[in-house]
């Protein structure tokens, strides 16, 4: 996504081919959610600009996450704020693809919150009475599933499910919206404040590249004082 100079990758800021009666994200409010490290940050796809992540200022959701590594994370927490605006279908709140497994989080049209996962895992309960609605997900490597919370904000209590994943493919996040790969892209916008906590996985693997780096920057000075 990011290259050396953080300027935006052309073929993610090129748009539609064709012309679309609506387009999601919309040029104007183009805000993409970057994961690619551990601390999050925001592309402006129209400006260009590339900013740590701030909680609190509205954005325009649904918005959608840039391709990252889901196994990087132990945890990621969003919330997000139920729209107050009736209606007659169901709303996804949040949604998760990795590769072939997808994973809402639904309000329905019952008044119900929903985990819905595509190898056939749901879980349902009470939504609560607070707007903000609260998901957690926890991947569980080793077993190649994720773990998965939905509550209400004022309670901690809440509903969880365990979803199986086929493979950890980089993955795709949209929070207030159907995942675009699923939908074709169209969606109702609106401006939310949402609330995003990540806490990376430091792997083993990334300690010995840190060494092993540390180890050349040593063996270049030492070489460079010798010759």
């Amino acid at each position: 996504m990011i290259d050396g100079t953080s300027s935006i990758n052309p073929l993610v800021a090129e748009g539609p081919r064709l012309p679309v009666e609506t387009l999601r994200p919309a040029p104007s409010l183009q805000r993409v959610l970057l994961l690619d490290q551990s601390q999050p940050r925001m592309a402006d796809l129209a400006s260009g600009d590339i900013r740590a992540w701030e909680n609190g200022p509205p954005v325009s959701v649904p918005m959608v996450s840039a391709a990252f590594a889901l196994d990087a994370f132990k945890r990621l927490q969003v919330q997000v704020l139920r729209d107050p605006r009736p209606t007659s279908v169901e709303s996804v709140l949040f949604s998760l693809r990795c590769g072939s497994t997808v994973l809402d989080v639904v309000e329905t049209t019952s008044s119900e919150l929903l985990i819905r996962g595509s190898d056939g895992t749901t879980a349902h309960g009470p939504i609560g009475n607070s707007a903000a609605i609260v998901v957690v997900l926890r991947p569980e490597i080793e077993e190649r599933r994720v773990a998965v919370l939905a509550r209400n904000a004022e309670t901690l209590n809440g509903i969880d499910a365990t979803v199986a994943m086929v493979s950890w493919e980089p993955a795709t996040l949209t929070v207030g919206g159907p995942t675009i790969d699923k939908t074709g892209g169209h969606g109702r916008r609106r401006l939310i404040p949402v609330h995003l906590d990540v806490e990376p996985v430091l792997l083993p693997a990334d300690q010995v590249r840190r060494a092993v780096s540390g180890a050349r920057r040593v063996a270049g000075a030492v070489r460079d004082r010798v010759l």
